[in-house]
């Protein structure tokens, strides 16, 4: 027998990276804040507040505002999708001004921030 060896010869490919992740889903919310009250009668009231409309995302939503400003000026509530404002307390030439900043997060915990819904107030009589 006559001992012939082949050598056998194979091919490696090189490593290949992963795909990149997806991009995470949009989420935006689009705020409106009807009439930007100027004067008032009343020590205190009510009135439309700041509202929000969430783009995209997962419902159910949280809404969370805060608050910076006279303490004289507050909403309904910090976490309804669209609260009312009330002022309280302003004496006849009283001046306040409140801000009000929302974040919204879907379901699955996407964050959107929003920029600020201001208002003023002056009592007039």
């Amino acid at each position: 027998m006559s001992g012939i060896l082949q050598a056998a010869s194979a091919t490696v490919a090189a490593p290949t990276s992963p795909p990149p992740p997806p991009p995470p889903p949009s989420f935006d919310s689009n705020v409106s804040w009807p009439g930007q009250i100027s004067t008032v009668s009343s020590a205190s009231g009510t009135a439309s507040g700041p509202g929000s409309n969430p783009i995209g995302g997962r419902p159910p939503y949280i809404y969370s505002w805060t608050k910076t400003g006279s303490s004289k000026i507050s909403l309904s509530s910090l976490t309804a999708q669209n609260p009312m404002l009330i002022w309280s307390g302003l004496i006849v030439g009283d001046y306040v001004t409140g801000s009000f900043d929302l974040v919204v997060r879907d379901a699955d915990g996407l964050k959107t921030s929003l920029g600020s819904a201001t208002y003023d107030i002056t009592r007039t009589s």
